[in-house]
């Protein structure tokens, strides 16, 4: 079984029903994978969805049904924060969204699923 942690921009490709949405929704359908979202990446979510004025509970709903939540603890945060500055010092872009995803990704040994090009250098990563 392989663990995949799906980050918001992959999710939100996901409910939009795009070619690249298909390709996440064959990794999320598919009964060997693991799949992995953060807490962050809903609070992520809830916003996107807020601010383009679309209703965030069915998509909220199959999210946690899908999904396993990564959460966080004072230990996590450590970590997401020693993250986050290192790659933010090779990246400017790189935003704490994105740390906690890696981080997540890292911990659990997990393929990170996005279409987000600020993960594009992580061996982690399954561009969409």
């Amino acid at each position: 079984m392989s663990i995949s942690v799906v980050d918001s921009s992959a999710w939100v490709e996901y409910f939009a029903a795009t070619e690249a949405g298909l390709k996440v929704k064959k990794i999320v359908e598919d009964g060997d994978n693991e799949i992995v979202t953060t807490v962050v990446t809903i609070a992520e979510l809830s916003s996107f969805y807020k601010r383009n004025n679309i209703d965030f509970e069915r998509p909220y709903n199959v999210i946690i049904k899908n999904s396993k939540i990564f959460q966080m603890d004072e230990n996590v945060a450590k970590g997401i924060g020693e993250i986050h500055f290192e790659a933010k010092s090779k990246n400017k872009k790189f935003s704490f969204a994105d740390s906690v995803v890696l981080y997540a990704a890292k911990k659990l040994k997990a393929k990170i699923i996005t279409k987000d090009l600020d993960f594009k250098d992580f061996k982690e990563t399954i561009l969409i």
